[in-house]
């Protein structure tokens, strides 16, 4: 079973019970932090058909996403954009407990669905936009993956050379299947690309452009971008894993990405978010050049909370990815989360997370 499904099922079958025992009343001294930034990615309504774990993860209800945003207010933490807190933490502004919800990519339905919830509770949010998708030239290949292994229960790919075969029947089947592929195709990113993605799909009868018009249109870019709530960041143009690229084109995915929304929405674009942002994909080469291009802060997906060091950490800030298999179970999990429980977790009890 791979490392990230396992972590997954051990959280969501733990979750309930170390909310009930208040655990977080324990750890938030050490790991609470003076605040935390929410990783998301789509927000859709619950889909009764078949679903891969690794890909309906990465969704919450608006539901959900409302109940949350209520949660944190009941709770006294402070909901803030991203320049409050890159003021919180520059000692521009006083400090105080808060949250940052940032969702990445720039799928539709941070506008058709989360959008209106943000706007109901008057409450700001950050999409990081990859600004390939709405350029309708990033392929967002998890999809295509979830697509192919519920349709093949006795899925082969002839892989340069090899032949691979995965047994599909099975939950646990898919779930590793994806993990193998998922390391194909990210480590062809420096190379092949796009041949790989067609290696992999194509002789299966799927189409690697099938979702390339996922994400939302430019005119709804703009439209998000005019209210005082919405902070439009950067998340590189074509949604790469930047470690893998040669410098120069680490570089410009960097630049290009923020060039290209600025023009687009005519205001600054002062944040960035690393594609996927494990220390797999971003390190002190891809930190240094996003300081380089002038933007105010970055983040990366590494699982911990922020805390007044961070101020010397600007552009390798952590996030909590939030999952909507584990957060499923109802808002009280974010204790969980505001208190440092599985952020400490998740990365080995280190406080203080950058690199």
């Amino acid at each position: 079973m791979n490392w990230n499904t396992l972590k997954r099922r051990i959280a969501r079958n733990t979750c309930g019970a170390l909310v009930n025992a208040r655990f977080d009343q324990l750890t938030r001294p050490f790991f609470g932090g003076i605040g935390h930034i929410l990783n998301f990615h789509n927000v859709l309504p619950r889909s009764r058909r078949p679903r891969l774990s690794s890909v309906s993860a990465l969704e919450v209800t608006p539901e959900w996403l409302e109940d949350s945003i209520g949660w944190y207010r009941a709770n006294n933490v402070e909901i803030v954009s991203l320049d409050e807190m890159h003021a919180i933490l520059s000692g521009e502004a006083p400090v105080r407990e808060f949250v940052v919800y940032t969702f990445d990519d720039g799928f539709e339905d941070n506008y058709s669905y989360a959008w209106p919830v943000f706007r109901r509770c008057r409450a700001p949010f950050t999409v990081y936009l990859a600004a390939g998708f709405p350029d309708r030239n990033v392929i967002p290949w998890w999809k295509l993956i979830e697509d192919l292994t519920l349709a093949s229960p006795d899925l082969r790919v002839a892989f340069n050379g090899r032949d691979l075969r995965f047994d599909c029947s099975t939950a646990p089947g898919r779930e590793s299947a994806f993990y193998v592929l998922r390391s194909l195709i990210l480590d062809s990113c420096g190379g092949d690309y796009e041949g790989t993605l067609r290696q992999i799909f194509e002789p299966n009868g799927i189409d690697v452009h099938r979702y390339n018009g996922a994400g939302m249109s430019w005119k709804q870019v703009r439209e998000l971008s005019v209210d005082p709530l919405v902070t439009i960041g950067a998340h590189s143009v074509h949604h790469l894993p930047l470690s893998k690229l040669r410098t120069a084109e680490m570089e410009s995915e960097i630049a290009m990405s923020r060039q290209r929304i600025e023009a687009q929405i005519g205001k600054p674009v002062d944040h960035f978010s690393f594609p996927f942002g494990s220390s797999a994909e971003a390190g002190s080469r891809e930190f240094d050049a996003v300081k380089a291009a002038g933007y105010k802060s970055a983040v990366t997906t590494r699982a911990a909370n922020i805390f007044p060091e961070h101020s010397g950490h600007l552009f390798c800030l952590p996030r909590n990815l939030i999952s909507g298999e584990r957060e499923g179970l109802n808002t009280e999990i974010l204790r969980l989360w505001i208190g440092g429980v599985i952020p400490a977790l998740e990365n080995g009890f280190h406080r203080v997370v950058t690199a």
